[in-house]
């Protein structure tokens, strides 16, 4: 089951999510224990293929669950409803100016920072000032600085998961799995050049000459 708005999910998971023993006391709510465990495990990471988790709304478990040989936790097969956010090609999206470097701005959509490169940005040469941490663009003399507002589509996406370099044996020496990747994420380039899109000052300065010229 899965409902949309925009960007934002609201999905039905089938998960089998393993509790210690120490945590299940018959006084407690066997499905508040497996949401407690779920939103720790969970909020916050990326599911390849689902999205970044912002927040797991509930969970119901079975009231039986399973011990596998070897493994101290008990197994709970349990549906869970996420709420996840998840970017949609060529969707255009409103955002505002988070960081303002010399090659890219970063905009905050949703609860990520997306990544527009400086020229996809407008039809303009623009030249960096250190000190201010601003764009100011050549011909349109154009100003671009944190907190400004930006309508932008989104050109693509990747899903970015933990890794693991599994353990090697080199004769009687085994190395430890090392962590290549040490978190997960989503990462989104923009565009904002087309026709309608852009930073606001730009669409409003726009709409003023059009108006002008009628």
């Amino acid at each position: 089951m899965l409902r949309r708005d925009k960007m934002f999910f609201l999905i039905k998971a089938a998960i089998t999510v393993p509790i210690s023993p120490d945590k299940l006391d018959p006084s407690k709510n066997l499905d508040d224990v497996i949401l407690d465990t779920l939103r720790k495990r969970l909020e916050g990471t990326v599911i390849e293929n689902i999205g970044l988790v912002i927040a797991v709304i509930d969970a119901k478990t079975s009231e039986v669950g399973k011990i596998f040989y070897k493994t101290p936790e008990v197994y709970f097969d349990t549906e869970a409803s996420l709420l996840v956010f998840r970017p949609i090609e060529d969707e255009v999206i409103e955002g505002t100016i988070a960081e303002v470097t010399q090659s890219d701005v970063y905009v905050t959509i949703g609860s990520i920072d997306a990544r527009c490169p400086v020229p996809q940005l407008y039809n303009d040469k623009f030249h960096y000032d250190v000190k201010n941490r601003i764009l100011r663009g050549r011909n349109s003399k154009l100003v671009i600085r944190v907190g400004d507002k930006i309508r932008a589509k989104v050109r693509r996406f990747e899903f970015r998961i933990p890794q693991l370099i599994p353990p090697l044996r080199r004769g009687l020496t085994i190395v430890p799995p090392i962590q290549v990747r040490q978190k997960s994420e989503i990462r989104i380039t923009l565009i904002a050049r087309e026709r309608g899109l852009g930073p606001y000052k730009i669409l409003k300065r726009t709409r003023e000459e059009i108006l002008k010229s009628i």
